[in-house]
């Protein structure tokens, strides 16, 4: 598979290959956003990532000549949001086709999860996690809560990843912890993914900071509900951006 990236920063050029090679992308790059519209039909692209910041008109012709002649699963179109990209750009890049909008912020991880998850959307990756573990952002709203197997003790702890088959969290008080083993069963335990509140059971994987549960089973409706709350990331953090929640620093 093939993506074109036009993006005029050399760093986060660096950082996008880095993220998509793995999934079995080759990178063709441009810095000139005209060359890279007399070179679509010759480079015929699976992906276009574009950084907004860096093109914020050329972007909207790319995808406005790319959707006159490719659907949306034959050629994605990935824009790179930076901090001044508001609701009204990203009206514009839903009525021009555009695929999905994710933050430029590529050093960070759930920022490089975003990408590839929207990516693989559209294109059969090589990822290697099979899993499909994203790391939680803080707009997520993602929570863990359960009651101590021993103490009977209320304990609560922030995800910081999550898959459909585990999780990693940060308990408030990791002291009240330090007497459980790997392989111990935590039933009953409340997650929280945004609205939505699942039940499930757990196993502890990993005893450490943070700790790694495993879920025992999740009900196919569970197993629904959180395959696609996972798929929605960049979505969430669009939101948060559009009503505040998001601060990105200035340049």
């Amino acid at each position: 598979m093939k993506a074109l990236l036009l993006v005029e920063d050399d760093l986060k050029a660096l950082e996008i290959e880095a993220c998509i090679k793995p999934v079995g992308f080759e990178v063709i790059r441009y810095r000139n956003p005209i060359k890279a519209l007399d070179n679509l039909d010759e480079v015929a692209p699976d992906a276009i990532i574009a950084s907004a910041l860096d093109f914020p008109r050329h972007w909207k012709i790319i995808a406005d000549v790319v959707r006159a002649a490719r659907d949306r699963h034959s050629c994605s179109i990935v824009l790179l949001r930076g901090p001044h990209f508001g609701s009204d750009e990203a009206d514009k890049a839903s009525y021009l086709g555009v695929n999905g909008i994710v933050s430029d912020r590529l050093a960070e991880p759930h920022c490089r999860d975003s990408l590839v998850r929207l990516l693989g959307r559209y294109a059969k990756l090589s990822d290697s996690r099979k899993s499909g573990r994203i790391q939680v952002a803080e707009w997520d709203r993602c929570i863990l809560l359960f009651v101590h197997p021993v103490s009977n003790r209320v304990l609560c702890g922030r995800v910081s990843s999550i898959s459909v088959t585990g999780l990693s969290f940060d308990p408030e008080d990791f002291g009240e912890l330090r007497d459980l083993d790997r392989g111990r069963q935590v039933p009953g335990c409340s997650l929280r993914i945004g609205d939505s509140i699942l039940t499930v059971d757990c196993e502890i994987v990993r005893m450490g900071a943070p700790i790694g549960l495993a879920f025992v089973e999740l009900d196919p409706a569970a197993h629904a509900l959180l395959e696609d709350w996972l798929a929605h990331g960049s979505e969430r953090e669009l939101a948060a951006t559009a009503e505040g929640m998001l601060i990105i620093p200035e340049p």
